[in-house]
């Protein structure tokens, strides 16, 4: 949207002062000064618009804009400084001070719940999957709630709270069985602004807990009842985050997910009967944040919702008969098995020649639109890896007329094989494919060489198997 002209002020008090930022802009502030009060002025005028381009990330990375933040600050009695990164930390100190005590009783609770347990990441598996199991997100916030949490031993005796509340529970938890961890206040987004180390501000939605550790912090998720322990998901993996450490807050990194942690793998066996129908098996075992979906978006879903699912999200064929069922017990990795019928597996023929599809979906459907002049990174939600082997199991009397080719497709940031056997004695035709998206941001100079890669893979997934029937 242009803009015809816009102007902004900000008036404060001198001795208070206020901080700016400006991003993807050099227009600086008229300041004028009047007694004891500052003000800072911007103004814009004939701001064209322009187009945006799809999965580019933060609004950060390009639009125009300034960022302001205080100095000295004060909500309800707790006052703070907000100018450095430690400052804002010893704040968040003060502010939760008076909410991490537990009642006595309640402390020789957990003490005796990790007795048998000898390590600190052993009591901390403990406690957090008795949070997992016995406490559930409700958010609600009262006076500065957005920032104050309830008190421990609220969530303790009514088993429920919000963000900060669950992680303060559990870091007092942490606490009284010895055990030292830290908030770490962030942004909870799958699309997050950046936070800049120069410019302390609160850039936060969100509280998790790290228990830090020489190497390899454990990371704590504590409105999740599915993450696997110390694991992150997609909305607070690959960003910057303040710590509350006991000296004030430090800006830190959160772990960076790899196309290894998020790895999909389906088995597929296809039964083609003589008219061209099929039963079908599959087995679908998930890792990562495609298992941490499945298990937020599919499985408590009744019977009729999860057909529903597996057909639309997963993009399935359309069955005639589908039966599926899945993990339990929300394991890792998370499991999903189906028996499907066909009354015609085939996508067409002519004449005595029936073609057949590769595999009955897609493993790779990723929005990338054709721009030859594109200026901006391009953002997937997370890198991952899919493996699919898929087995045609044809009936005497059809013979294999066409097959595709084997392909390989290789860039620094992804790569796609496909592999195809015909083993013509037991008429039995396997594929074995591999997708590996290895980078979550590819840069604007590689998004020819993405949509390439795209094209090459599509190509691949529209070759069609050929069988002639007797």
């Amino acid at each position: 949207q242009s803009v015809q002209h816009s102007s902004f002020e900000v008036e404060v008090p001198s001795d208070l002062g206020v901080r700016y930022k400006l991003l993807n802009t050099d227009n600086k502030p008229l300041i004028t000064i009047n007694g004891s009060k500052e003000s800072y002025k911007w103004e814009i005028s004939d701001l064209q618009a322009y187009k945006l381009e799809k999965h580019s990330g933060s609004s950060d990375n390009y639009v125009p804009q300034v960022l302001f933040a205080p100095n000295k600050f004060q909500l309800d009695d707790y006052e703070g400084d907000m100018s450095t990164w430690k400052g804002f930390g010893d704040w968040y100190n003060s502010v939760y001070l008076k909410t991490t005590q537990l009642k006595e009783d309640r402390k020789q609770f957990y003490k005796t719940l990790v007795k048998d347990e000898s390590t600190d990441i052993g009591k901390a598996r403990l406690l957090y999957n008795y949070l997992q199991h016995n406490m559930r997100y409700v958010s609600i916030q009262l006076g500065i709630g957005g920032l104050q949490p309830f008190p421990a031993s609220f969530v303790d005796d009514k088993k429920y709270g919000d963000c900060k509340a669950l992680s303060n529970y559990l870091k007092s938890a942490l606490d009284a069985v010895g055990v030292k961890s830290n908030v770490v206040i962030i942004e909870g987004s799958t699309n997050p602004g950046n936070v800049y180390q120069d410019f302390p501000a609160h850039y936060f939605n969100h509280v998790i807990l790290c228990i830090p550790q020489p190497k390899d912090s454990i990371w704590l998720e504590c409105t999740s009842t599915t993450l696997p322990f110390a694991e992150l998901g997609t909305w607070t993996e690959n960003r910057k985050a303040m710590m509350v450490t006991a000296d004030g807050g430090v800006l830190i990194n959160t772990p960076v997910s790899t196309y290894q942690s998020n790895t999909g793998s389906i088995y597929t066996v296809i039964d083609v009967n003589e008219e061209g129908g099929a039963k079908v098996n599959l087995r679908y075992n998930l890792q990562g944040d495609d298992r941490n979906d499945m298990l937020m978006y599919f499985h408590d879903l009744k019977d009729d919702e999860k057909r529903k699912f597996f057909i639309s999200n997963m993009e399935w064929k359309h069955p005639d008969v589908l039966d599926i069922s899945n993990s339990k017990n929300k394991d890792h990795p998370y499991i999903v098995t189906a028996n499907m019928e066909y009354e015609k597996i085939y996508s067409f023929n002519a004449g005595s020649k029936l073609f057949f599809e590769s595999r009955l979906y897609p493993i790779f459907d990723e929005e990338i639109p054709e721009n030859e002049k594109r200026i901006r990174d391009y953002y997937f939600i997370s890198p991952y890896q899919s493996f699919d082997t898929t087995v045609y199991k044809f009936p005497a009397g059809f013979t294999m007329e066409t097959m595709p080719k084997n392909k390989t497709v290789k860039f620094p940031f992804a790569e796609y094989t496909c592999t195809y056997i015909w083993d013509a004695a037991s008429h039995t035709l396997s594929s074995f494919a591999l997708l590996q998206i290895k980078e979550r941001i590819i840069k604007a100079s590689d998004y020819s060489k993405l949509i390439d890669f795209k094209k090459q893979v599509m190509a691949d997934m529209n070759e069609k198997i050929v069988m002639k029937k007797e």
